[in-house]
């Protein structure tokens, strides 16, 4: 054999070695195991009640679907009020925030029908069970609004920053993300009193805690921003995709769902590396873990996707 025809197999040889990684590389990259499921329009709330999903369907006749957690088959479809977006389970009912009729819908887990329907501030966003109230972001108000589960009884509405959008809760206070602030207003869930406001970026969005720390999304900059819950001190900020806009924790890593880069951004909790990125479908929107797997609602796609990451991260 010629030395040309041997330099042409060697290179050959390497090329083929060299796809074969980068296919591994890539596999490495992929969830375990993939799932899409329909959904319903503009999905773009999920809640979990310990089996299965609850997805709110973002339209004027607002809809939440119930798909099977084993398998992503369709329950049913019940009708709420317009335009639901957030949505949370607490044990017992579904609390769903119509941000087209200033209202929250409790529905019975069990079957879906509607126990009762309340007044809230004017465009609610999200919803947050905390053990005992339900609180809600009144995007249009500037202000929180706090419910008795057990009834739907109004507690108090507590003014925040401008233009809140997410909640989250750390055992004793409620962390609301102040959009048009660049800021995060703290309060005592206790009593509704505000505790502290501190800076979290340009345009934050959602908001999470994360064992003693809270991860924010700024849709401005594109980063999530890592603080210290008990004083907002500042211990880290991440480049993320394009408009992050939910997050979820599994314990270890913080996920970033990026709308308009469509897939998620994976972070280790603890010092913020970013790990790897998965493709999700048009508009990711909220995201859940509900301890096995990471669900996400894609509202341009009207899906809902399931990812199991691979060990070892």
């Amino acid at each position: 054999m010629s030395w040309t025809r041997r330099l042409m197999l060697w290179v050959t040889i390497l090329a083929a070695l060299g796809m074969a990684a980068a296919d591994v590389s890539r596999a490495a990259r992929r969830p375990a195991s993939w799932g899409d499921f329909p959904a319903g329009p503009e999905p773009k709330g999920l809640a979990w009640d310990g089996a299965d999903l609850w997805v709110a369907n973002c339209v004027s006749a607002g809809t939440v679907t119930k798909l099977r957690g084993r398998d992503g088959a369709r329950v049913g479809a019940f009708p709420v009020g317009a335009f639901p977006t957030g949505i949370a389970f607490d044990g017992t009912h579904l609390w769903v925030a119509n941000a087209g009729d200033d209202t929250v819908t409790r529905m019975s887990s069990l079957d879906g029908a509607v126990r009762g329907t309340y007044p809230v501030g004017s465009n609610p966003h999200a919803v947050l069970f905390d053990g005992e109230s339900i609180w809600v972001s009144n995007h249009l108000s500037d202000s929180v609004t706090r419910l008795r589960a057990r009834n739907g009884e109004l507690i108090g509405t507590y003014p925040v920053g401008r233009r809140p959008l997410g909640l989250a809760w750390d055992g004793g206070h409620l962390f609301v993300a102040n959009q048009a602030d660049g800021a995060i207003t703290k309060l005592r869930s206790a009593d509704g009193a505000v505790v502290e406001v501190f800076k979290a970026g340009r345009s934050p969005w959602a908001v999470m805690t994360a064992g003693d720390d809270l991860w924010v999304t700024d849709t401005k900059d594109n980063r999530v921003f890592r603080l210290r819950a008990r004083d907002g001190k500042p211990l880290g900020s991440f480049p993320t995709g394009w408009t992050p806009v939910a997050l979820a924790f599994d314990g270890k890593q913080v996920w970033v769902a990026n709308r308009d880069s469509r897939n998620v951004t994976v972070f280790r909790a603890a010092d913020g590396m970013e790990l790897m990125t998965y493709a999700a479908g048009h508009n990711p929107w909220a995201l859940l873990w509900d301890g096995a797997h990471l669900w996400i609602a894609n509202s341009l796609s009207g899906t809902v996707c399931r990812r199991t990451p691979p060990g070892g991260f």
